[in-house]
């Protein structure tokens, strides 16, 4: 009974490791407005998790080995199934812990950091921006570029230099 109730606390822990490590993305989700607040509490959130699910695996880890130490019944079968219990339950905490290291949304719309350009002047094969396509546009020091808002649309900020200055910009 001692066995089952322990293995009960690591599939609780295994839980509480998974949502310490979805809750930022949670917060941060769209369509939902977002609040100076909620935008603060999810990156302190976010810098924590990676720090939390360490701790709660930790204390899954410990009481496994509880688990592990316990009088076992005779026979291989039981064993087998122990330890594959084991391993089941410690499954979603490597799982919490690489997910914890960011959100998903810093996954899916990673910035643009190399961007490649086509001159004004390269063939319409070579071009991929439409005649009628949106585009954004910076100018700085007399440099200017444009970048389309389909790529930026969905990376939402892109690294330049422009001009010999850094630039960012966001959609």
């Amino acid at each position: 009974m001692k066995k089952v109730a322990l293995l009960f606390l690591m599939a609780i822990l295994a839980a509480v490791a998974m949502a310490l490590s979805i809750y930022p993305s949670y917060l941060l989700a769209p369509p939902q407005a977002h609040t100076p607040e909620d935008i603060a509490h999810a990156f302190q959130m976010r810098g924590l998790a990676p720090w939390l699910v360490l701790a709660v695996a930790l204390l899954s880890v410990f009481v496994g080995v509880t688990v592990w130490r316990l009088p076992k019944r005779p026979g291989i079968f039981r064993r087998v199934l122990l330890g594959t219990a084991l391993v089941v339950l410690m499954a979603p905490l490597v799982v919490a812990a690489v997910i914890s290291r960011g959100t998903i949304f810093e996954r899916m719309f990673a910035s643009l950091s190399e961007v490649e350009l086509e001159s004004d002047t390269a063939s319409d094969t070579l071009n991929p921006v439409g005649d009628d396509e949106m585009v954004m546009g910076i100018s700085v020091g007399g440099a200017s570029r444009a970048y389309p808002i389909r790529i930026v649309g969905y990376h939402h900020i892109v690294h330049d230099t422009l001009g010999g200055e850094p630039v960012v910009a966001t959609y």
